[in-house]
């Protein structure tokens, strides 16, 4: 059996992938097309690109990014960047036919619909 785990960029995510390894690291980034998201680091921008060709910016912040390649160089394995094909101002904006997602008038991640998880996290990592 394979086992994989989902890293966040945080420290107890970090600490846990080095302390109980597994066969497959993921990351799942959410993504925006709000470019003043985007890294500030010329570099950082550069790996966030190639980890993610279809990458504008994201909502991680840019301590989160650089942690999940320092992590990387840690464990000396490789981690999957993931993304939903969809960027978060797509949902919001309504402009995505993804299966299953109920079409509302105007739609904001809230405590009580919280689909930016399911949606942008969850699903990509499957």
């Amino acid at each position: 059996m394979k086992t994989i785990t989902s890293v966040s960029g945080g420290k107890t995510s970090c600490m846990m992938s080095l302390k109980f390894p597994t066969d497959y690291y993921v990351f799942a980034v959410v993504l925006t097309k709000h470019t003043p998201s985007k890294p500030k680091d010329k570099g950082l921008l550069r790996e966030c690109e190639k980890k993610i060709p279809h990458f504008i910016a994201s909502l991680e912040a840019d301590l989160t990014l650089k942690n999940i390649l320092d992590l990387e160089q840690e464990l000396g394995k490789e981690i999957k960047w993931v993304s939903s094909e969809f960027y978060l101002d797509d949902f919001i904006n309504q402009h995505t036919d993804y299966p299953g997602f109920r079409s509302q008038k105007y739609l904001l991640p809230s405590f009580k619909n919280r689909f930016c998880t399911q949606y942008q996290k969850v699903i990509p990592i499957f």
